[in-house]
């Protein structure tokens, strides 16, 4: 039998070093004496190196039953296309679209955990987050993850991980030797640095075996807020490493992650990408509350919160800093409740992410430095203060709620104000400026304006909630979802359905629903056009009642 490397008319040297694999276990001396008695002399018998076959759906599925249990599978088909493409593609670019909690985590530890599954040497992989609590919460979950490996395997085979929140010109002791971490999470400025500095070291790391892959964890954070889009910037030549790209995001279009890949220059004539997209990026398993509240003001939140941190844990995220701080003020004498916006030290942010991780903490309060990651099994409530910039942003909040957290327990409340949301002149400006800073930047977004004006500024924002019809659905339509029922769960179904699921209190103006014809009675729903004036409400968060709440008559 001709060896692989013949086969592909590939030499012995270059099959060791791109696709050759060290088995252990007791597969190895049969899988030895099997090729070299049948003459395979591609074989390095003295070091125990051979071809590694590619990897079957049955591999990859023994991975994550390795990591979750013997009950494990994939959570989707799309998840299993995007780690065989992992595991089999490793010179391929990558651009993996999928929901908030459809299981992109493992795909970054997925060639780490096939080589100590095989026994084969573990090269680097490197996983970037864009916020420092994304780190903090990454590192645990990881560690999390890696617990059922580590106890049935010797100490010394066990999988390293290390964190990194800054980097400098010197590198620290994990990163100047042969002896590489075999997983290493950094921040966005971390890597950056990495990159600006020590580029030709990595370009070294990746022709020697030591650097296997890049993950670009919740890309779409690179449009994001200004400070954050410039350590991007740095990425431009990130290719040229040589190691294979992948990008992470569950709140993009697929257009819209092309323009990123491009920029990163992944897509070429001679680079191969696999893009990898899941069909629908908003889930069905909570509730979507709207409630409008005076602009500025937070006591409604904060009883809300009050009320909801009784029965599970809730996340209060913020659009300012100044929110967030107020409302963390107010809830102080509350026990368990903690509050972390950008501009906390590294080390808050990791601890709070890690004790919110672990379910320590009851209501997590926060500014969007705290929207990716986070996640909290028991939690069951997010509540959205104002508008966080764009529905990119919203559909990540939502995402805070994992599947398993849903039920008819389980909401998502975006508190609004009507007089910012109908405040065109200056929403319109905000966008335009957004759009020119993407642009600026060096984005070449002009393909997928009307995408980006949409997904990607508040005027996108204002506009998702002045539409008519089922919100998550409409939402599931912006990002390319292809969702025909409404969901029955949202202040606007229950306004047409005549329904409570989403416990409405009151429907706000910018809602616009007009009149509607409910299919059971055929009654008309009305809703006053009537201005809130907030300085004369008499709302109740609690039990809902307010002196000028106009009730859905049907």
């Amino acid at each position: 039998m001709p060896g692989l490397c013949g086969m592909c008319h590939h030499s012995p040297e270059t099959g060791r070093l791109k696709y050759s694999g060290k088995p252990v276990y007791w597969k190895e001396q049969f899988f030895l004496d099997y090729h070299h008695n049948l003459g395979d002399r591609t074989s390095v018998i003295d070091t125990k190196i051979i071809p590694q076959a590619p990897c079957l759906d049955s591999d990859a599925l023994d991975i994550l039953k390795m990591v979750f249990g013997s009950d494990a599978n994939f959570r989707s088909g799309k998840q299993k296309d995007a780690m065989l493409s992992v595991l089999n593609k490793r010179n391929n670019h990558r651009a993996i679209l999928l929901g908030c909690g459809a299981g992109k985590t493992i795909l970054a530890l997925a060639s780490t955990l096939e080589a100590h599954m095989r026994g084969t040497m573990k090269s680097m992989t490197i996983l970037v987050a864009p916020h420092i609590n994304l780190v903090g919460h990454q590192i645990g979950q990881i560690k999390s993850l890696l617990h059922n490996v580590h106890k049935s395997s010797d100490e010394v085979n066990n999988i390293s991980v290390e964190h990194f929140t800054t980097l400098g010109n010197i590198l620290p002791p994990s990163l100047d030797g042969e002896h590489l971490p075999h997983i290493a999470v950094m921040s966005i400025m971390a890597f950056s640095s990495l990159v600006k500095f020590h580029h030709n070291k990595m370009q070294w790391w990746y022709d020697h075996g030591f650097l296997g892959h890049l993950f670009l964890d919740e890309i779409q954070l690179m449009t994001s807020e200004g400070t954050i889009r410039k350590e991007y910037e740095c990425l431009s030549t990130i290719a040229s490493v040589g190691a294979p790209v992948t990008l992470l995001s569950g709140s993009l279009s697929k257009g819209i992650l092309g323009v990123l890949a491009d920029y990163l220059g992944l897509r070429s004539s001679t680079t191969p990408i696999d893009v990898i997209s899941g069909n629908d990026l908003v889930g069905t398993h909570f509730n979507f509350e709207v409630r409008s509240k005076p602009r500025f003001a937070v006591f409604c939140v904060v009883e809300y919160a009050k009320q909801r941190m009784t029965t599970c844990h809730v996340h209060i995220l913020c659009a300012t800093t100044t929110a967030a701080r107020e409302i963390h003020s107010a809830m102080s004498d509350c026990p368990k409740v903690a509050c972390i916006i950008g501009s906390d030290d590294a080390n808050k942010k990791m601890e709070t992410a890690e004790q919110w991780r672990n379910g320590c903490i009851t209501v997590l309060i926060s500014s969007t430095c705290a929207l990716v990651g986070n996640e909290n099994s028991k939690c069951r409530h997010i509540m959205i203060v104002d508008r966080i910039y764009d529905l990119s942003n919203l559909i990540q909040a939502m995402g805070r709620l994992r599947v398993e957290q849903g039920g008819e327990d389980s909401f998502v409340t975006q508190f609004l104000s009507e007089e910012e949301m109908l405040d065109d002149v200056d929403t319109a400006k905000a966008s335009m400026s957004k759009i020119n800073e993407l642009q600026n930047m060096g984005l070449q977004i002009d393909s997928v304006i009307d995408e980006v004006k949409m997904q990607l500024t508040e005027q996108g924002y204002s506009s998702f909630f002045r539409k008519e019809g089922c919100l998550l659905k409409n939402l599931s339509h912006i990002f390319g979802g292809d969702r025909h029922d409404d969901c029955k769960k949202c202040t606007n179904c229950d306004s047409f359905y005549n329904t409570t699921n989403a416990t409405i209190r009151r429907v706000p103006l910018f809602l616009q629903p007009n009149k509607k014809t409910d299919q059971d009675n055929g009654d008309e729903c009305n809703e006053s056009s009537e201005e809130y004036d907030s300085s004369k409400s008499n709302f109740d968060p609690v039990t809902g009642n307010d002196s000028l709440t106009q009730y859905l008559s049907h």
